[in-house]
């Protein structure tokens, strides 16, 4: 490894260089008490170079001189900080849009209905596709905050949080720099399906924080100093790698098992030795893994039966994979078709980053540069191997790509600042830095006098924009960078609460099941018409906090007086709800 390169910390072994401290000593040297909580996201180790090494222009690019010199509380502060504000602000403002959103917010809300805790329903109905444990979370935000939109995206919002913070610490474990640590946690939340998906009210930002807490915490226990450390660290892979079954069936064991099977088998045979010990851990740690999900499978088994019990477990979690259900069946080449919309806007540095990872293991043989190819080429080949694919399928593989891009861009900015000399560079960035600040302001001001509501929302951003601005006219340029970082996030969350509402007013069920309120309160009896899709069975449970009757067809009287509510994308009815969805009163059919 060249003495340039863009990781800081490049080997724990210079004992010159490096001063390893136990993890105690060094929490309570860098952090006060009541900073104690952030240790859980510095590494193990004090890292910090000497302060001969510090002084030397060949020992690391100019970023990575200044997150070395910035203490690594504040470090750890500012991405809590804008990680926070990239996954909570303004979540309520986008509405909820119909489809999974109305399904799974459906599911969330009756888990605080009258019936047994650990049974998912929809609408009355078991829905047992995935366990329960996304839903009591979303539940528990529920029961706080109160029935509104941003309250069953939380647990989502909380997981896009956790990922951003434990990316870091993934990274610091992994032997990067404070820059390249830092700049691979905002690259995961400015990755453009990865920010989305955690403000949506669906399970896959869960299951991929569970996922990425899994891996970190085996790789930190195969590189922990003590046997105290180590049976901690995989005490975490256990617990974590239990939570991500219980969100998305045996899958939350497959993706990290995958990821650690492959960097294990070619550690091994890169080093002609079969480490014994971390493979017995590898293996008691999945099956402690199984633990939570078998006493929910044993309560679920007591409840319906062997029979529905076979059918549930195998559909959801053998059946999509082998094809046998045909959910979402793709050709194995679909993902390869949807690269261009992948890991956006990184994709272009992600070579450069496998490029340098692998150079690292293939002549250094270095863990972490085959952990890294691991972490993202195992769970694409389990995904590709997979019957059923979609996109979002893909967001446990997107903190790796995190990892990569960061590397591939220090790379980059290595062999740039090699040809170029750093003071050519200072102009151009404090431009570009201005320039952000005032398209955040201007943004914040226009998306405000298009949307009047909410533009109390708009504020913040404006704020921290011209805040930025004027630390960098008074010469304070780390502040200002840290306000362009804060005003970006405020921005991107501000804008997801507003923009989509305007391209997705015609998928909006809120109307509809207001209009289904007031007939009720007008003594109307109210069906759903069978086949009634996941999404109205969702959105009528979410929105009138009750469970609405099955009306089919082929048993209707006649005569009875009643509204059916039912979707139909090609039909007659002069009155149409958001996403094709109808009233009309029977026996008349007319239209309401």
């Amino acid at each position: 490894m060249s003495e340039c390169s863009g990781d800081a910390t490049p080997c724990l072994t210079r004992a010159k260089t490096y001063n390893i401290a136990p993890s105690f000593y060094f929490a309570n040297r860098i952090f006060p008490k009541k900073y104690f909580f952030l240790f859980f996201f510095a590494s193990e180790f004090d890292t910090s170079p000497n302060p001969r090494i510090l002084k030397s222009k060949k020992y690391m690019d100019p970023i990575n001189r200044f997150f070395e010199r910035l203490p690594i509380r504040k470090q750890v502060l500012l991405l809590t900080l804008f990680a926070v504000l990239l996954s909570f602000y303004h979540l309520s403002g986008r509405f909820l849009i119909s489809g999974d959103e109305t399904r799974v917010a459906g599911i969330i809300r009756a888990m605080l209905l009258p019936g047994p805790w650990f049974l998912p329903k929809l609408n009355g109905s078991l829905f047992l596709e995935y366990p329960p444990l996304h839903y009591w979370g979303g539940a528990f935000f529920l029961s706080v905050f109160g029935v509104c939109d941003g309250a069953v995206k939380a647990m989502s919002a909380t997981a896009l949080c956790g990922s951003i913070l434990v990316t870091y610490a993934l990274a610091r474990r992994l032997q990067m720099g404070k820059g390249t640590s830092f700049f691979a946690g905002i690259m995961l939340g400015f990755s453009i399906s990865f920010f989305a998906s955690g403000r949506t009210c669906t399970v896959d930002a869960t299951l991929s924080f569970f996922v990425l807490l899994a891996v970190y915490g085996f790789y930190s226990g195969m590189t922990a100093d003590s046997s105290r450390s180590r049976f901690f660290y995989y005490l975490l892979y256990a617990a974590a790698a239990g939570c991500a079954v219980m969100t998305k069936g045996l899958l939350g064991l497959a993706l990290p098992g995958s990821i650690l099977f492959f960097t294990l088998f070619f550690h091994d045979l890169s080093g002609r030795k079969i480490h014994w010990r971390i493979w017995l851990a590898l293996g008691f740690g999945s099956l402690a893994a199984l633990i939570p999900v078998i006493l929910w499978a044993v309560r679920l088994y007591q409840y319906l039966g062997y029979y529905d019990f076979y059918e549930v477990m195998y559909s959801n979690n053998i059946g999509r994979f082998t094809g046998s259900q045909s959910d979402h069946a793709e050709p194995f080449y679909y993902y390869l078709t949807r690269l261009p919309q992948l890991f956006q806007p990184w994709l272009v540095l992600l070579p450069f980053g496998i490029w340098r990872c692998w150079r690292k293991f293939r002549h250094n043989h270095e863990l972490s540069g085959l952990f890294l190819l691991c972490a993202f080429l195992a769970p694409l080949l389990l995904f590709t191997l997979a019957a059923g694919k979609r996109q979002i399928y893909l967001l446990p593989v997107y903190p790796a790509a995190a990892l990569l891009a960061a590397q591939g861009f220090f790379f980059l900015m290595e062999w740039i600042w090699t040809r170029i000399p750093v003071e050519k560079w200072i102009k151009p960035l404090q431009i570009t830095a201005f320039l952000l600040l005032c398209l955040t302001a201007a943004a914040s001001i226009i998306l405000s006098c298009f949307h009047p509501p909410v533009w109390g929302w708009a504020v913040l951003p404006l704020l921290t924009a011209l805040s930025g601005i004027l630390f960098f006219v008074r010469g304070r340029e780390s502040t200002g960078w840290a306000a362009v970082l804060l005003a970006l996030a405020l921005l991107f969350s501000f804008a997801e609460g507003v923009l989509p509402n305007d391209f997705n007013r015609k998928q909006k069920l809120e109307p509809l099941f207001q209009k289904v309120a007031e007939l009720e309160r007008q003594g109307e009896k109210i069906y759903l018409l069978a086949p009634t899709g996941e999404r109205t069975r969702g959105a009528a449970v979410y929105y009138l906090g009750k469970t609405l009757p099955i009306r089919i067809s082929s048993q209707y009287d006649g005569k009875s007086r009643e509204i059916w509510l039912f979707r139909k994308r090609k039909s007659k009815s002069p009155v149409q709800y958001g996403d094709n969805h109808h009233l009309v009163r029977m026996p008349e059919g007319t239209a309401l």
